[in-house]
Formats: C-alpha cells, sequence, structure tokens
C-alpha cells in the first residue's frame, strides 16, 4: 500500500527540523561543515532560525508570519524536507521492526509499503499497525494512504501489480 504525506512544505514543524538538521550536520563532521561553509554549527542554525521565521504571507489583507512548514518556493525547501523525512524515515524503520514489512521506500513524499502476505494475518491488521508507526512518529504530519485494488496498485506514475513472487509494474 502507499502512504502519502499531506502538505509536507507546510506542514513541517520547525522544532523539528531544526533537531533533524543539527543532528545531520553532526553525523557528517561539524569540522568538515564549518570548514566548507565558513560558518560555525551554532551560527548556520541561528541564520536558519532567522530564515525560517522570517517567512510572511499576506492573507485578506494582513501580513502574517508562517509559524511552521518552509516556503514552497524556497530553493532550500527540498533539500531540508528532505533531511526531516530522513530522519523521519529511519524511526519509522526503527518501528517496524518485528513487523512483517518487508521494505518501506519513499520518493519525496510518498511511500510504498511492502509486506509478506500471511494467511494469519489480515491485511488490514499490517495496515493499521504501520499507519501506526507512521503516526506515533510524525511530528504532528498527516498521513493519507491508499490499499491497492485488486492486485494493483497506483504509486506516482506506475501501476504496480502484485502476483504470486513477483511485481510488474506499468508507467501511467
Amino acid at each position: 500500500f502507499s502512504v502519502d504525506v499531506g502538505d509536507l512544505f507546510y506542514s513541517v514543524p520547525h522544532e523539528e527540523l531544526f533537531v533533524a538538521v543539527r543532528e545531520s550536520i553532526e553525523e557528517n563532521g561539524v569540522v568538515g561543515f564549518q570548514n566548507a561553509c565558513g560558518v560555525g554549527l551554532d551560527g548556520f542554525m541561528e541564520l536558519l532560525k532567522v530564515y525560517l521565521q522570517s517567512t510572511f504571507i499576506l492573507f485578506e489583507g494582513g501580513y502574517y508570519v508562517q509559524k511552521a512548514g518552509i516556503c514552497i518556493g524556497s530553493c532550500v525547501a527540498p533539500v531540508l524536507c528532505d533531511i526531516f523525512l530522513a530522519k523521519f524515515d529511519r524511526n519509522v524503520q526503527n518501528g517496524l521492526e518485528g513487523k512483517q514489512v518487508c521494505k518501506v521506500v519513499r520518493y519525496v513524499d510518498d511511500y510504498l509499503v511492502l509486506w509478506q502476505r500471511s494467511e494469519n494475518l489480515l491485511t488490514c491488521q499490517v495496515v493499521e499497525s504501520v499507519l501506526k508507526v507512521f503516526h506515533d512518529n510524525s511530528s504532528g504530519l498527516k498521513f493519507s494512504h491508499e490499499l491497492p485494488d485488486g492486485q494493483f496498485l497506483q504509486f506516482l506514475d506506475l501501476r504496480l501489480q502484485f502476483t504470486g513472487n513477483h511485481v510488474c509494474w506499468s508507467y501511467h
């Protein structure tokens, strides 16, 4: 089945994003980051905070500060969302250990969840347990999901057909 993050750019919570960015830089080397960018980690985090808190919108004649999310036209929005979702992916992967899930793959904000079908386990039980893991790690993100229609599932521009021990696909 597939899972989609609703309104990703508008939904990314700033505080959790700051944690994900800091952890990503620390995991990949603070010194290398500082040498390449010419700014220290704390200075960069402060710059990012000011940037995200300086997004104004015009609504019904009034100006408002965007309190969550990332400006959709921003050139850094895709990178920041990917850093945020990479941390989310790791948390989901850890939460799915021991469940019937074989693989979870993500393209931007769309997830494909593959699991081993079992006569003892109903599809709805697997879907509910996976969605619970997504929600438990969501930081407020909203999700929609789509179940296969018979043997078919539309995922992005692909029509997937699940038969026997393999998956066939066609571009639609």
